[in-house]
């Protein structure tokens, strides 16, 4: 069809939103391009929507997160199917209710991956020559299963195995 420009037909916050949601992928200034509108319009589009920030951000940050799961060495592939799921949930959320606060876990995975990186690239900064980072194979496993912060502390545990029919038939 052809490309709607905003104000130029009577369309519904619902239409309107219908139509913004292709775009939520891409940062604002190019969705503004894609949409042949400045950023501005898109903005006042957001506002008449009830769209308080432009999504793609929350977006690329769960992206981004599931490469960082599919590199997690600790979990087990069913953890990581879970997680890649859960990542797909939050991200349809996304798409639907663009002002959906994303689940606390993920924010958390998020935020020890960050400091993981962090930690690293500082670490290595400080013991060894500039742009050799050491080899995260070599630092020590956290005890506990689960996201741990460069501060030892667990952010997130690991599911618990569920417990096999002989275990619960044995505690009786």
């Amino acid at each position: 069809g052809s490309m709607w420009v905003p104000g130029t037909s009577k369309r519904t916050v619902a239409d309107m939103k219908q139509h913004l949601r292709k775009y939520y992928h891409l940062p604002i200034k190019e969705a503004a391009a894609a949409l042949c509108v400045s950023e501005n319009w898109v903005k006042r589009l957001c506002r008449t929507c009830n769209i308080e920030r432009w999504p793609y951000r929350k977006i690329a940050s769960l992206e981004k997160l599931k490469g960082v799961v599919a590199r997690h060495k600790r979990l087990s592939s069913q953890e990581k199917q879970e997680l890649q799921q859960r990542i797909a949930a939050e991200r349809e959320e996304l798409l639907l209710n663009p002002g959906h606060e994303i689940n606390l876990q993920l924010v958390n995975l998020m935020k020890s991956d960050y400091k993981q990186k962090y930690a690293r690239k500082m670490h290595g900064l400080k013991t060894k020559s500039p742009g050799q980072l050491p080899d995260p194979a070599l630092q020590p496993a956290p005890a506990v299963e689960g996201a741990v912060s460069t501060r030892g502390q667990l952010l997130f545990a690991a599911p618990a195995p569920a417990p096999t029919p002989a275990a619960e038939s044995g505690a009786r």
